[in-house]
């Protein structure tokens, strides 16, 4: 089975813009769009930052990736062993 990353997130937990880490960082990126051409004033680089989300993490166990046959015996071990003590 392959893991694949989802084409869109279903569940979002946090979604908002990037936020540089000081003034200089802003300055720094008004300075590369300058340097594209793009006549831009810090503030307009901060309006303008991209929109990022974070979704609900995805989890998946052992078991829906291997048989018990084909674990390895250590890891075997340590399933069963989880498993007796949260009966």
């Amino acid at each position: 089975m392959w893991l694949t990353t989802p084409e869109t997130i279903e569940q979002i937990l946090v979604e908002r813009p990037l936020e540089p880490v000081s003034d200089d960082a802003l300055a720094q990126s008004a300075r590369d769009w300058q340097s594209r051409g793009v006549r831009v004033a810090p503030s307009d680089v901060l309006r303008n930052m991209p929109v990022v989300s974070i979704g609900q993490p995805e989890t998946w166990t052992l078991q829906d990736f291997y048989s018990p046959s084909k674990l390895p015996r250590p890891i075997r071990t340590k399933l069963s062993q989880h498993y007796s003590c949260t009966l």
